[in-house]
């Protein structure tokens, strides 16, 4: 496969994951009433996309500056094919990303508290 068919793909995944999560929340009931079926289409690539940015962008960034290491220098950092350099990156952030959202994002209880204030006129 070609990096961009790769990227393509992992795009077309969060897209698909953005919408099974809108459907499992409003199926838990965090979402109250469920929208209609071109909001909620929208909404769940809405997601998709956030997660397709928060996972690409630093890999892409790590991807570049490894391809910059190989030009400058000896290659440090040696793949067969330009793919494999981008899933690595791609799991590089994933992992720095769910290790930053482990040990700081969140508090150590493991709960997260969301309070929803309401509007009086």
């Amino acid at each position: 496969m070609t990096l961009f068919q790769i990227i393509f793909v992992i795009f077309l995944a969060s897209l698909i994951i953005g919408i099974i999560i809108l459907k499992v929340l409003s199926k838990k009931g965090y979402i109250e009433e469920s929208p209609k079926p071109g909001a909620f289409l929208l909404l769940g690539f809405q997601i998709g996309l956030c997660l397709f940015a928060s996972f690409s962008l630093p890999s892409f960034i790590i991807y570049w500056v490894i391809n910059g290491m190989n030009d400058y220098f000896d290659p440090q950092i040696k793949f067969q094919f330009p793919a494999e350099m981008y899933l690595f990156s791609l799991t590089v952030s994933i992992l720095a990303l769910h290790l930053y959202g482990h040990f700081y994002a969140f508090p150590k209880s493991g709960h997260i508290k969301v309070e929803i204030a309401e509007i009086h006129d």
